[in-house]
């Protein structure tokens, strides 16, 4: 025995060397290389990052992950559908225990607060429909949770295509996170924007990169039923899942590029020092870079030795990657890094850049640097050249300091020379007053030997004579027409003087005589010229010539041109019209005939380009005068009612308004002014006056007239309509010429008239009466009228009082009722079999014939009246309103109460075995066929009814406690495995030799046949090498009980739990479903569940019947609804498998080592 532990011993200790040495190895055989530009699975610009997808399928294999959102979550690339956007799908869930629908059995009425954009909207869909379910509102919620603003503004919207089963038609919504679409025919998954005709077209994720965790919900229905939507189910296939389960959200979204430079395996810089490269397809992911112009600039230098910074803010980090690794060093006032501050040799084959985090919104910010080029730059020059700077190296992108390049004096570059230098390779050749200059930034290297100067020849005589002088009274200019952009500037000698450059010889006298010399200074290739000279004298002064006219008079209404002027002068506008008062107006003296010998420079109002003087002349206008002229000789009227209307008048002259005043002759002759225009009799007069205006005077005239008294009269004679008793009065009608005409009344033609308007009948007479005035006479006329009596009048307006039994009261007919006011009465009468009536107390309601006598009492102005009508109530046919109908109900469930209602009396219902057996009211219970009959009974009213429907009480679905957590050895038969009472393999002689867990049929038997199923069930077996030692599933002891209402009731009383491995576990017993109710009778359900160490777990279900006390008649519930559900036996996680397959193959290769020791030893 002591050996045997000894040799344990050393295999363990063995293993565990071999274990270490084969962690090493890896490390001691990874060869070093010279550092590389890090490839596109470490560091990728925008352009690369679209290049990744999760289709294996295309013959490339290319994936990769970003990191984005909260906890580090990290995405699967699936590709790129649009320009700048990447379609990302989650690499692990964002939501777990996700109902796609509680409610799974009941339609949803169509909501536009869903966001479907159907073609047609519906009425309603199946439960299973993604558009309407909870899943969305939580995508929606996560958007806000798991993003932060920032991240959620790079989120774009995306329009998807989805099913919808119950209408057979497709429908779309738009959301930022939206889950995948797939079939469960092909396991394909998808992504993406898709088309209606063809959902499954977006972008392919493989299985590969479904997770590693439990199902997650897609968006796809089941089509198959109404209840279940299609879910993942990682490294396995597409396959269906109740909506009322839970699964896990793996949702995919677009994420816009625009700000995005590129995306790097290092993760974002928080300190100094090297920084560990992330695996992009593995367990790492990219951290992506977003651009900004707030981190300055980076300048890697031409040797690659160092990193020039501008305007970088401190705290800014440094970052450094090639295909060994990734370096930081976070800057403070540096403004230039050396390789060797990042423990590098060289910054060559490196991507450098300058980045910082905004770890609130998770953002990391960078700016790429740039790389610094040089270029050398040589000029040589040629004869009679000198070349100043000539030779000298430049950084790539930078200006050269400016080549001075200069000619040898009385030498010159010919025509073209600066246009034909080449190889200037982005420089530019400039011209200067002594040669030229080369500046600007190279493209590349520049080596030019420059072309010798050409001597300079002498310039010609100018061309010049004294006609190319010009004159003044005071100075002489030279004008003449000299090449000196050719031959250099102009050289002057006046009076033989000096030489000088000014063309002009200035205060002189009027009429003097003078000479000058001219000659080319000589400019570029050419050397000064010979001279040429000129004689010529200066011009008279033009002011002795001019006489100005004065004293100038004209009247308003006139032109200049009726204004004479001395000779020699004009007017500029003869046209112009004379306004008065004192104005000046232009006028010109003529000086054309007179410039050759006088010089009118420096006069006032000269106009040398138009050859004239101007001067403003004065000239003082009066004004005119003005005429007002009445049109009408007679404006006498007589009297209208109206204000005496303005006369005619036509003025002439000022432009002022007329003014109208009215005055009235008083007795004495005096007239007295009046505020306006007089309308009443009397004498009166009118003056109209005119005011001066700018240009003519004022005026006034006056008229006398007469307004005399009218004679009235009647326009329209009175009138008035008779009319009888209680209509509406009838209103006289009469109207003169003037005044305002007032009606009274009386009941005689000469008694007393008032203005009250008479009611009551008779014969009545009315006056309409206008006073006299000063202005017009009075009028006076009298007409008689009649109000007459009316008959009251009784019509019944109902055409046929004959009804059907109804079970109502016979309701009144309509009636119209004319004349008197007394309230119609209603009597009704009932014919007896001799053809007389009975009176009765109300309205007859039951079959039989009738009669109704409707009467109205006289009033003082209107007759009595009445009328009857006849009719019949006869007996109805009853018919069903709505149809006998009852559903089907499953075995224990409560049952199903049947309906029908008839027109007439109660429904009775009773049931049978048999459709022509005996019926009573007894519920059938028990599984099978059965009939109900609906029965009304017949009367005096109404007829009978009768009605049968068939009903079926169906088998129950078992509830049974699924087998789970299942070994078997790898080799043996199904055989092997025992399942519990009731369960039986559909072949227990199939040979499992695939390790794994595997689904296989079973068929559970319930004891009861009669009334429940027999059902198949899908059982998960996990085969295992025969050296992994099994873990047993604990078992529950629990029976069925009855108890009586009221009584005190302990769920875990009599329930115990045993595990082959662990023992007694009766105290880790969990209740996870009670819904017994004490209170109340009925069927429960209670659910156990216990767990073992290995985290294998089993249920338990027992029905607890509470029952009423003695003497109650109360219905005892059946089980509730969900109580059918499947019971889940879960066994330990995967880790432990794992653990016992590691162990088994170190044990496996303990052997082997110790084995191989031995047969060396016995050699020995």
């Amino acid at each position: 025995m002591e050996k045997l532990q000894n040799l344990k011993k050393k295999a363990s200790a063995l293993l565990l060397a071999v274990t270490m040495t084969l962690t090493m190895l890896p490390q001691l055989s990874t060869p070093v290389h010279a550092a590389e530009l890090p490839d596109n699975t470490q560091f990728a610009i925008k352009d690369e990052l679209m290049l990744f997808n999760t289709n294996n399928n295309d013959g490339n294999k290319n994936p990769a992950k970003v990191y984005f959102g909260n906890n580090a979550q990290q995405w699967w690339i699936a590709g790129s559908q649009t320009m700048n956007s990447l379609t990302l799908f989650a690499t692990s869930p964002l939501a777990t225990d996700q109902l796609f629908e509680p409610a799974w059995d009941i339609n949803k009425t169509y909501s536009e607060t869903w966001e479907c954009d159907y073609a047609s909207d519906p009425d309603e869909v199946y439960p299973n429909h993604y558009g309407a379910s909870p899943l969305r509102d939580t995508l929606k919620e996560l958007e806000s949770s798991y993003f932060t603003t920032l991240e959620q503004n790079l989120m774009k919207d995306t329009t998807i295509y989805t099913n919808d089963t119950k209408n057979n038609t497709v429908y779309s919504t738009t959301d930022k996170l939206y889950l995948a679409y797939g079939t469960d025919s092909d396991s394909k998954l998808t992504v993406g924007t898709n088309i209606p005709n063809a959902l499954n077209t977006g972008l392919f994720i493989d299985s590969e990169y479904w997770g590693n965790s439990v199902a997650f919900w897609i968006r796809t229905p089941f089509i198959n039923n109404s209840f279940s939507g299609l879910v993942a189910d990682p490294h396995n296939s597409v396959t269906f899942g109740q909506i009322s389960e839970s699964y896990m959200l793996v949702p995919a979204f677009e994420l816009n590029l625009s700000s995005v430079i590129f995306a790097s395996a290092a993760q974002a810089a928080s300190s100094e020092g090297n920084l560990a490269l992330q695996d992009t397809d593995g367990q790492g992911a990219f951290t992506l870079r977003y651009k900004t112009d707030k981190l300055g600039s980076a300048l890697v230098s031409y040797d690659k030795s160092k990193v020039e910074l501008k305007g970088v803010p401190n705290g800014t980090y440094l970052v450094v990657q090639n295909s060994n690794g990734a370096w930081t060093k976070q800057i403070t006032n540096e403004t230039e890094v050396s390789a060797r501050d990042m423990s590098l040799d060289s910054f060559a084959n490196c991507k450098v850049w300058l980045e910082t985090t905004d770890t609130t919104n998770r953002m990391t910010y960078a700016t790429l640097a740039t790389e610094e080029q040089r270029f050398d730059v040589n000029i040589t020059a040629g004869n009679n050249l000198t070349v100043t700077n000539g030779t000298q190296g430049v950084v790539q992108g930078s200006a050269i300091r400016d080549i001075t390049v200069e000619v040898v004096d009385k030498y010159y570059l010919p025509e073209g020379y600066i246009d034909g230098i080449k190889g200037l390779n982005g420089l530019t050749a400039t011209a200067t007053d002594t040669g030229f200059k080369i500046s600007g930034t190279p493209t590349a290297d520049v080596n030019i030997t420059l072309t010798e100067a050409t001597p300079m020849p002498q310039a010609p005589t100018p061309n010049f004579t004294e006609n190319d002088i010009k004159r003044t009274k005071s100075s002489l200019t030279v004008n003449g027409t000299f090449d000196v952009v050719t031959y250099g500037d102009i050289e002057y000698q006046w009076d033989s003087g000096t030489w000088g450059t000014s063309p002009v010889l200035s205060d002189l006298e009027a009429g003097s005589k003078h000479t000058v010399s001219v000659r080319y200074q000589g400019k570029g290739i050419y050397l000064q010229s010979a001279e040429i000279t000129a004689t010529v004298s200066t011009k008279k002064d033009g002011k002795d010539v001019i006489d100005e006219p004065t004293n100038l008079t004209g009247i308003y209404g006139q032109t200049l041109k009726d204004v004479t002027l001395l000779t020699g002068w004009t007017w500029e506008n003869k046209g112009t019209p004379l306004l008065v008062g004192t104005k000046s107006f232009k006028a010109h003296f003529d000086t054309k005939e007179l410039e050759t010998d006088y010089d009118f420079t420096g006069i006032t109002g000269y106009n040398a380009q138009k050859q004239y003087v101007e001067r403003k002349l004065s000239v003082e206008v009066s004004k005119a005068d003005t005429l007002v002229e009445m049109k009408v000789n007679n404006i006498d009227k007589v009297y209208d009612g109206q204000e005496m209307a303005k006369p005619e008048i036509e003025v002439t002259g000022s432009s002022k308004t007329p003014d109208f005043k009215w005055y009235q002759k008083e007795a004495d002759g005096s007239y007295t002014e009046l505020k306006s225009a007089p309308k009443v009799v009397g004498s009166y007069k009118v003056v109209v006056s005119v005011e001066a205006d700018d240009n003519y005077s004022a005026t006034s005239t006056e008229k006398e007239f007469v307004i005399s008294k009218a004679n009235n009269e009647w326009t329209e004679n009175l009138s008035i309509a008779d009319w009888a008793y209680g209509n509406n009065a009838n209103n006289p009608t009469a109207s003169a010429k003037f005044g305002t005409v007032e009606f009274t009344y009386s009941n005689k033609e000469n008694g007393t008239y008032t203005s009250d308007v008479p009611s009551n009948a008779g014969i009545w007479y009315v006056k309409a009466s206008i006073a006299g005035t000063e202005n017009y006479t009075g009028l006076e006329a009298k007409t008689s009228f009649e109000i007459a009596k009316i008959d009251s009048q009784v019509t019944i307006t109902t055409k046929n009082m004959d009804k059907v039994y109804d079970g109502q009261e016979m309701a009144k007919p309509e009636i119209k009722v004319t004349g008197s006011s007394k309230t119609p009465d209603f009597k009704w009468y009932q014919k007896e079999a001799d053809g007389t009536y009975t009176k009765l107390k109300s309205a007859p309601k039951v079959v039989g014939s009738y009669k109704v006598v409707i009467s109205v009492e006289a009033d003082d102005n209107c007759n009595t009246a009445s009328t009857e009508k006849e009719f019949v109530i006869s007996k109805a046919d009853n018919e069903w309103k709505e149809n006998l109908s009852i559903t089907d109900w499953i075995y224990g469930n409560n049952a199903n109460n049947p309906t029908a209602s008839a027109k007439f009396g109660t429904v009775e219902f009773t049931y049978s075995n048999e459709k022509n057996g005996t019926y009573n009211d007894k519920v059938p219970t028990n599984a099978g066929i059965y009939y109900v009959k609906a029965s009304v009974a017949s009367n005096v009213n109404y007829t009978g009814l009768t009605q049968t429907v068939v009903f079926e009480i169906t088998k129950a679905v078992p509830v049974y406690d699924v087998p789970q957590g299942l070994m078997m050895k790898q080799n043996e038969t199904l055989s092997t495995v025992k399942l519990p009472e009731g369960f039986a393999w559909v072949d227990d002689t199939k040979v499992l030799d695939e390790s794994g867990k595997h689904t296989l049929k079973a068929i559970f038997t319930p004891e009861d046949t009669n009334n429940y199923q027999s059902v198949e069930v899908d059982i998960i077996v996990e085969v295992v090498a025969p050296i992994i030692p099994l873990n047993s599933i604990p078992t529950i002891q629990a029976k069925d009980k009855t108890v009586t209402v009221g009584d005190k009731f302990d769920p875990l009383k009599d329930v115990s739990a045993f595990d082959k491995e662990d023992g007694n576990l009766t105290k880790d017993i969990k209740v996870i479903k009670n819904t017994v109710d004490m209170t109340k009778a009925g069927t429960y359900k209670i659910i156990y569940q216990v767990v073992d160490s290995q985290k294998a777990t089993a249920t338990k279900a027992i029905t607890v019947t509470v029952k009423e006390k003695a003497g109650s008649q109360d219905t005892v519930n059946k089980p509730e609804k969900g109580d059918n559900e499947q019971i889940i036996i879960e066994t330990g996680d995967a880790t432990n498998i794992f653990l016992w397959n590691m162990t088994a193959v170190l044990s496996v290769l303990g052997i082997i080592i110790i084995t191989s020791r031995k047969r060396k030893m016995r050699k020995n």
